[in-house]
């Protein structure tokens, strides 16, 4: 059962449970900005960053090879992060495994990120073979990849 966990602006996230432990969630972020109004530019690196530290990942996570994209002029990251997220120097109950592609085009002007993350709620479980977790996580992360498609407007 896939359901609806948040939607803000530009932000969705999906959710599904997967056994009595584990849940798989499919987050998709889009950003513009106005370089003329703000006088920033909004790099894949610069968005994943953002979203690896909201994730309690910063530092943590690890910069793999990302899949070719359709866009042209598109640049890229992907990340992955797998074990504890902290967040104010606690780290939570559960284990995390996250894959991420950020792309920013159009001059660094738009962009999004999208990410496929396994929660398990059994530590021992996570610790005895993390490989599970981040697999699910992977098959999450390539399906929305998979799947997606960028209209530009």
């Amino acid at each position: 059962m896939l359901f609806l966990m948040e939607r803000q602006g530009q932000k969705n996230m999906f959710g599904g449970k997967l056994n009595d432990t584990s849940n798989v969630i499919y987050q998709a972020t889009a950003q513009r900005i106005d370089p003329n109004k703000k006088g920033q530019k909004l790099t894949a690196e610069h968005m994943a960053q953002d979203q690896i530290k909201a994730e309690g990942f910063k530092d943590k996570a690890v910069r793999f090879e990302c899949p070719p994209h359709p866009l042209e002029g598109a640049a890229s990251v992907c990340y992955k992060m797998s074990g504890d997220a902290v967040f104010d120097g606690k780290a939570r109950s559960e284990k995390y495994a996250s894959f991420l592609i950020s792309v920013s085009w159009n001059n660094d002007t738009q962009g999004y990120t999208l990410m496929g993350t396994c929660v398990e709620k059994d530590v021992e479980k996570f610790v005895a073979d993390p490989s599970v977790a981040e697999k699910r996580a992977y098959n999450a992360f390539g399906s929305l990849w998979k799947y997606h498609k960028v209209t530009k407007n």
